[in-house]
Order: structure tokens, then C-alpha cells, then sequence
């Protein structure tokens, strides 16, 4: 069962410079990232590492704002 994504809604929450990272992670390049989030090609392998740096970086905030006390 396939899950159509938002690739703008993703690029929206993903803060600059995330790419570079999406591309580290799916072993591809930047320009492959970037075509991806523009809708111009389809990759499962930096779908799945834009969706898991997006976990990650949630999980991350999550555990800051709690250990302020904010949440």
C-alpha cells in the first residue's frame, strides 16, 4: 500500500539545509532531493529519509520542550 505524501508540506516543516541531509541519508545527490521535492521524480529511498529526518527532528523538539519545562 503506497501513501501519497505531501512534498510540500514536508519541505515546509524541514528546516534550511535539510536536503543535504536527505541526500546523505538516501545515498543520492542534492539535485535528486531537490527534484524530488519539486515533483519532477519519484524515489522511495529519499520519500522514506524525508519522513524520517521529519520524525526525527519532532522527536527532538518534543524532548526539548519537555525538558523546559513546556510541555
Amino acid at each position: 500500500m503506497t501513501v501519497e505524501v505531501d512534498r510540500r508540506k514536508i519541505r515546509g516543516l524541514l528546516p534550511h539545509g535539510s536536503g543535504i541531509i536527505i541526500a546523505e541519508m538516501a545515498g543520492v545527490s542534492k539535485i535528486s532531493v531537490t527534484k524530488w521535492f519539486s515533483g519532477k521524480n519519484s524515489s522511495r529511498r529519499i520519500e522514506d529519509a524525508a519522513l524520517k529526518l521529519l520524525s526525527r527532528l519532532k522527536r527532538d523538539r518534543e524532548r526539548k520542550l519537555k525538558a523546559a519545562g513546556l510541555l
